[in-house]
Order: structure tokens, then C-alpha cells, then sequence
């Protein structure tokens, strides 16, 4: 199931732009870890080590959390920058179970579409079907 609608050059880059953060942390991740793991020096690695879990810590950082940060979260925030209904939609996020989905947001915003992704079962279509309600 995925979510769609038309953007312009300029919301295109204020996500792109809102993506950033992403980008810094995980760069920032991937050096430290680079260092921690090919470290030979025991103190030195264990330096590394406590380095990656302060990190981890960081709140100021879009740290992946299954239920609070995970990639879906991180797309509505991403895209709410240029949209003001999803933007709605995202601060609500007692919507964000079943019964109100994003199949349910998008049969509701006007300027979104919704599509399915690859081949669905019988049981996945009458799913898919139920979860609107």
C-alpha cells in the first residue's frame, strides 16, 4: 500500500533539505563504528564503544525506535514540510493505528491518491479493504 500525489521543484527540495539530519547522523554513526571496529587498541575501542552508546542516547538525533521513530514516522515528518494535511494528519498520532490509517488519510485528502504495491491475496485484499474502518 503507498500513499501518492503530485509535488512541485520547491516542495521536492524542502524534503530533500528535511532529510539532512538523516543524513549527518548516519554518516556520524557509520565513521565512529568504522573506528570502533577495525580499533586495535583495547582502551581506545572501548572509548568507541562508549561513544556510539552516547550517541545512541542522543535525543536531539533521529535515532530509529521501532514504535516512536521508524521509517514511516520519518516519511510523514518529512513530507508534512510541505504538506498541511498530512501535517494534520501526523500531529494526531492516535491515528496512527488501524482504524486510521494512512489508507483512510489518503481516501480523505483530496490531493492524495492511494495505490497498491505488487500482488495481493484474497485475504489481503478484503484486509486491506476492513482496515478503512
Amino acid at each position: 500500500m503507498a500513499l501518492y500525489r503530485p509535488i512541485t521543484a520547491e516542495e521536492y527540495q524542502v524534503i530533500l533539505e528535511q532529510t539532512i539530519p538523516y543524513f549527518t547522523a548516519g554518516q556520524q554513526f557509520e565513521t565512529l563504528y568504522e573506528k570502533w571496529a577495525l580499533e586495535e587498541d583495547a582502551g581506545r575501542k572501548e572509548e568507541y564503544g562508549q561513544a556510539l552508546e552516547k550517541m545512541g542516547q542522543d535525543k536531539s538525533l533521529p535515532v530509529y525506535q521501532i514504535y516512536a521513530n521508524n521509517c514511516d514516522h520519518a516519511v510523514r515528518l518529512l513530507i508534512s514540510a510541505v504538506d498541511s494535511d498530512l501535517q494534520e494528519y501526523t500531529i494526531h498520532t492516535r491515528r496512527m493505528t488501524p482504524n486510521g490509517n494512512l489508507k483512510a488519510f489518503g481516501a480523505k485528502a483530496n490531493n492524495w491518491g492511494v495505490m497498491a504495491l505488487g500482488e495481493q491475496s484474497a485475504l489481503e485484499l478484503i484486509l486491506m479493504f476492513l482496515v478503512i474502518f
